[in-house]
This record gives structure tokens, C-alpha cells and sequence, in this order.
């Protein structure tokens, strides 16, 4: 029997046993970090005037950036999945 054959039997043995999430392997609701990004997005719409260069669209971003609230990073852990919570 092959090494291959030997690691399929022992995921077919295990199968009941295995606990599926009901979110595709790649969903941004897995990365806690998609929402920062769509929160530093919004607020970046928000200012105006709009940026007259990338110097400016770079302090922006890293005022936005620094001065995010804790409370979202609270906020953004709870949201995810207890199986994914590791502390």
C-alpha cells in the first residue's frame, strides 16, 4: 500500500469527525484585516477635497491609518468564528 493510499484511508476513517465551515476558503470574512481596509477606504472617500497627489494620498492614509479606534479591533475580533479565536 502506498503512502497516498494510507493518508486517504485515514481521512475517510476520520470524516465524521471533521467540522466543515460554512465559508469558502478565501472569503474576506475570514481576514479580520478586509474590514480595516474598508473602514480606512470609507474614511478616505469622506475628506475632501479629494487628493490633489500620492504624497498627500500617503499622509492621509497613514493619519487614517494611526488613529484607527481600538474599539474596531475589538469590534473585528469578535466577529470572528470561535474556531478561528485562538486566545
Amino acid at each position: 500500500m502506498s503512502q497516498g493510499s494510507d493518508c486517504v484511508g485515514v481521512v475517510r476513517e476520520a470524516y465524521d469527525e471533521i467540522h466543515l465551515m460554512s465559508w469558502p476558503p478565501n472569503s474576506p470574512d475570514l481576514n479580520p484585516m478586509e474590514h480595516i481596509w474598508d473602514a480606512m477606504k470609507r474614511q478616505l472617500r469622506a475628506q475632501t477635497p479629494t487628493c490633489p497627489n500620492i504624497s498627500t494620498l500617503r499622509d492621509r492614509c497613514l493619519n487614517i491609518w494611526y488613529n484607527l479606534s481600538p474599539v474596531m479591533f475589538k469590534n473585528l475580533w469578535h466577529l470572528c468564528p470561535g474556531e478561528l479565536q485562538l486566545f
